[in-house]
């Protein structure tokens, strides 16, 4: 897990979210239901029913985009709405600081002075905005903040004045990046207030672009093909994450999404180490061209009993790794197994691997509930045991046999009582196919060791740790 040095938050996340919005206006706080709004360029925040908050003024949206940033001053001085100041309190209750921004559509070159002076604008009106810059053109310049010549857009990090004022933000469409940030500094790290962001042909999201952006509740980039490292890392409010021509997701891409529970990638190719792990609220992940899952991909996303996986090749190491809640799963076309991949899946009692050809040890870990395992003709290569160690005069094995193989892999599954509970693990393999699991580990090629009458041979490995017996069938 990557570590962080993030503020410790005073309160614990609820086990329901909230998604509670309260809009300040007058000094006055207003509670309602937030909803996803209609596609671009209509860009703002209402309550479930349609309606807006009490006391906020309905601001209608301009004639003709702001060419200028005088343009935007005035027209910003003159509009209602949009709130006043107010102190935003994000996770771990959702508050927006207005529920009604101004709707800004901007068309003006987004040079480095030109994006600058358009936040300053922002800045001396105090009030809340939802910032259209689709019809935007890019500047000449490569450095500096705004839209770079390569198409790149970067809200720069030197210069925070008004961007806490935007509450939803359409980038320019002629914006095909966006640039990437480090984990000191995001690339939107002063955009406290920002709920929405859209970018209608941006391809490329940038390492730590979105990183902590707190209040953010929806990210459309329906042409994205690649998500950088720890992109949307701590998004506490993101809900959904749809990306439908995404390939790449870095690492730690959307890790600590707390109330994340989709996640639809249509097209994705490689999931990176840690790319949804801590994602507790995660029921769904569907990936039907993912080939790659990296190490602790979904490490500790104990909501999550929809793992759609048809096409994965590996599975990392603590890839699913405290997933209590995923009873059964189907990989395919899996051919490696990575160390503690499944581990405390405390749930699952149903897996199917028919193409695997390594299992790394401790893969199925405290699977207490396993009894049913599905394994293909020629027996997976087994990671052997690690040597004996003595950690307390309760756990001290020196000498002790070698363990067969699979007990390094069923480490601590067997269970007295709750679900599963029992020694029995019957794996079922085609047709003819027991007697390659019944040979020695010493032959050639190597068997499991397995007795197809008594099973493993023995229930207590190095460690003292107690595995299910295993039983061998064929399927009819």
């Amino acid at each position: 897990m990557m570590k962080r040095n993030t503020p410790r938050r005073a309160a614990a996340a609820p086990e329901t979210p909230s998604w509670t919005a309260v809009s300040l206006v007058n000094g006055t706080a207003h509670k309602q239901q937030t909803r996803r709004p209609a596609p671009p360029p209509a860009c703002t925040v209402k309550a479930a029913d349609g309606s807006r908050s009490a006391g906020a003024a309905k601001t209608a949206a301009p004639a003709a985009a702001m060419n200028s940033a005088a343009a935007v001053t005035d027209y910003l001085d003159a509009a209602p709405g949009g709130g006043s100041a107010g102190t935003i309190s994000s996770y771990p209750v959702l508050r927006i600081a207005c529920a009604d921004p101004v709707p800004l559509p901007a068309a003006m070159e987004l040079s480095a002075a030109g994006w600058a002076e358009l936040l300053a604008s922002i800045r001396d009106a105090d009030k809340y905005v939802a910032l259209d810059l689709s019809l935007c053109t890019r500047g000449t310049h490569t450095s500096g903040g705004g839209l770079y010549s390569d198409g790149t857009f970067d809200p720069g990090r030197t210069n925070s004045a008004g961007k806490d004022r935007i509450v939803c933000l359409v980038l320019p469409d002629a914006a095909e990046s966006i640039a990437a940030g480090n984990e000191l500094k995001h690339t939107f790290d002063a955009f406290t207030a920002l709920a929405e962001v859209r970018g209608r042909k941006v391809t490329a999201i940038g390492g730590y672009a979105f990183d902590a952006c707190e209040s953010l509740t929806a990210a459309d980039f329906p042409r994205a093909a690649t998500i950088g490292n720890a992109a949307f890392f701590y998004c506490h409010s993101l809900t959904a994450a749809d990306f439908p021509e995404a390939v790449t997701i870095g690492s730690h891409a959307f890790c600590h999404c707390r109330f994340l529970k989709t996640a639809a990638f249509p097209k994705a190719e490689t999931i990176g180490g840690g790319a949804f792990s801590e994602c507790s609220a995660l029921e769904t992940a569907a990936f039907p061209e993912a080939l790659t899952i990296g190490n602790a991909a979904f490490t500790s996303c104990g909501s999550l009993t929809t793992a759609d996986f048809p096409e994965a090749l590996t599975i990392g190491s603590h890839a699913f790794y405290g997933c209590y809640s995923l009873a059964a799963t189907d990989f395919p076309k899996a051919q490696t197994i990575g160390i503690f991949a499944f581990g405390s899946c405390r749930s699952l009692t149903a897996a199917a691997f028919p193409e695997v050809i390594s299992i790394s040890r401790k893969a199925f870990a405290h699977c207490t509930a396993l009894s049913a395992l599905s394994l293909p003709a020629v027996p997976p290569r087994l990671e052997p045991a690690a040597a004996p160690r003595r950690k307390s005069r309760s756990r001290a094995f020196p000498g002790a046999p070698p363990c067969p193989e699979p007990a390094a892999v069923f480490t601590d599954t067997y269970a007295k009582t709750g679900a599963g509970a029992g020694a029995i693990l019957t794996i079922t393999v085609p047709p003819g196919a027991v007697g390659a699991y019944t040979a020695p580990a010493t032959a050639v090629p190597p068997g499991w060791g397995v007795s197809a009458v008594t099973g493993v041979n023995r229930n207590l490995d190095a460690y003292g740790s107690r595995h299910k017996r295993i039983v061998i069938t064929e399927a009819p």
